[in-house]
């Protein structure tokens, strides 16, 4: 179970969440502790299409057609219905769901790499969402060289 020990961003969270609320893109990485980019608003996926992108003070909504809302998530310990991504499949999502930040993603590979090297639970999920495991591999290497300069 994810437990975020943050009592401004949980009551924030509480009063935006609905029933299968998953925190996503730079959220779901800045909760996993795979980023430093703090900007202050919280993302999240909405069943809704008509949602995408669509924003309030201190939260933007996401809008994926098919989302997994059954496999590789934690519960948010304090926060019903509130789901989080592991930290594999938050840095999976972060790649196929979206124009991402180059730099959040090349951190975010870059510290998971260095605290998991063989990287065997990152592989599965990868596999799992139909994500090419040599594109990881390509973005590790690209992390290592443009973040080591």
């Amino acid at each position: 179970m994810f437990r975020y020990d943050n009592e401004r961003v949980n009551n924030r969270l509480k009063s935006l969440c609905v029933s299968n609320t998953v925190l996503v893109q730079e959220t779901s990485l800045r909760l996993n502790g795979l980023t430093k980019r703090l900007d202050g608003e919280i993302y999240m996926y909405s069943k809704y299409p008509m949602l995408n992108r669509i924003g309030f003070p201190g939260v933007e909504y996401f809008y994926f057609p098919n989302y997994d809302l059954n496999n590789f998530l934690e519960d948010v310990d304090g926060l019903t219905n509130v789901k989080i991504p592991t930290r594999e499949r938050a840095i999976v999502d972060y790649y196929r769901l979206n124009e991402y930040d180059e730099e959040t993603m090349l951190q975010a590979i870059k510290d998971y790499f260095y605290f998991n090297p063989e990287a065997l639970k990152l592989r599965i999920v990868a596999e799992f969402y139909g994500v090419d495991w040599n594109d990881i591999l390509r973005l590790k290497e690209e992390a290592e060289e443009y973040l080591t300069h």
